[in-house]
């Protein structure tokens, strides 16, 4: 009677050395995260000691990040543009867009369309402000964000607080678009916020106030 030949085990310390592999490859994504949010060992270990667990922002790296990306409806051609180069200049992962033109109770009509582009013969919906996701951004990745937002054109704002508790977002406004009178205001609010800290205008800002005055 003829019995199967028991088939070679593979040595026990082999596959301790492919546990140990992976642990070492798990270490290493972990510490690289914590360099990319500019945390040490140190400091990790010291927060977690402490119970503060520090806030980390998974980002893409800028070769792995989208070339191309689709323009949502409600926004126009210029300021979709703007807005790629901000994400790109601060180094923000695009996918954020929430409302353009929208009807959100929260909006009270601050999303209603503010008017329509003929390019090429093709007709354009916009509403010149848009809401963007920054839940999971650092609030230095913010600053960095909202700071590249504006040299691109947009008058721009970190929504917070007890009244978006839950609905915390980037509520920008590309002020070189045509605008209802709500917006407008909010723009002359922004500049105005710069002026009175001494911030020098951009060029945007100049040939915004002329127009709005």
């Amino acid at each position: 009677m003829n019995r199967e030949e028991p088939q070679p085990q593979k040595p026990r310390r082999a596959r301790w050395w492919f546990l140990l592999g992976v642990c070492v490859v798990a270490a290493g994504a972990f510490f690289g995260v914590m360099a990319g949010n500019g945390i040490s060992p140190r400091q990790m270990w010291s927060r977690l000691r402490s119970g503060d667990t520090p806030k980390l922002s998974l980002e893409l790296p800028r070769a792995a990040r989208p070339k191309h990306m689709s323009r949502p409806y409600g926004m126009a051609p210029i300021a979709f543009e703007a807005y790629v180069r901000a994400c790109t200049n601060a180094g923000i992962h695009p996918f954020r867009i929430g409302q353009t033109i929208g009807d959100h109770p929260r909006s009270v009509g601050y999303h209603k369309r503010d008017g329509v582009l003929n390019i090429r013969g093709e007709k354009i919906d916009y509403c010149a402000a848009v809401d963007l996701g920054a839940f999971e951004l650092t609030e230095e990745q913010r600053r960095r964000f909202l700071h590249h937002l504006t040299k691109q054109g947009f008058a721009s704002w970190y929504r917070s607080g007890e009244k978006w508790r839950g609905a915390e977002h980037i509520h920008a406004i590309y002020a070189l678009l045509p605008m209802k009178p709500q917006l407008e205001e909010q723009v002359r609010e922004f500049m105005r916020e710069r002026r009175d800290k001494g911030i020098k205008p951009l060029r945007w800002e100049r040939f915004t106030k002329r127009r709005l005055d």
